[in-house]
């Protein structure tokens, strides 16, 4: 349709996959905290008590953030991160939240080598 050429982008959108280090047999406790509506999107295929789909047994859910400003929007994901809760299970929430902390990162200044010199977040 011709509106879709007249569409002017807008905002921004960041993605991050909370994975477990290894695969897994059952979920104890997962939960994510409430997200702010059109502003945080949490896809998860896991609950509590239950084991993870066959096809993904590593990945534990999908967080999508989206703000007017990239700042904002590496906010509202690091927050999303830091409350997920996921317990007797490994994951990898403590690098994503390393990546967004590194000021490299938050300027849009990486590549593929940024991951292995950034530190887990403490």
């Amino acid at each position: 349709p011709d509106e879709v050429h007249s569409v002017q982008p807008s905002g921004a959108a960041l993605f991050a996959s909370i994975r477990s280090d290894a695969p897994v047999e059952r979920i104890e406790t997962f939960r994510s905290p409430p997200a702010p509506q059109r502003k945080i999107r949490v896809d998860t295929s896991v609950q509590d008590e239950t084991a993870p789909p066959v096809d993904d047994a590593l990945l534990l859910c999908r967080i999508g953030s989206y703000a007017p400003i990239r700042h904002q929007a590496l906010l509202l994901l690091d927050r999303q991160i830091a409350e997920t809760e996921v317990t007797a299970v490994r994951t990898n929430q403590k690098i994503l939240r390393g990546l967004l902390a590194d000021e490299a990162v938050r300027a849009g200044q990486y590549d593929a080598s940024t991951p292995s010199r950034v530190r887990p977040y403490a």
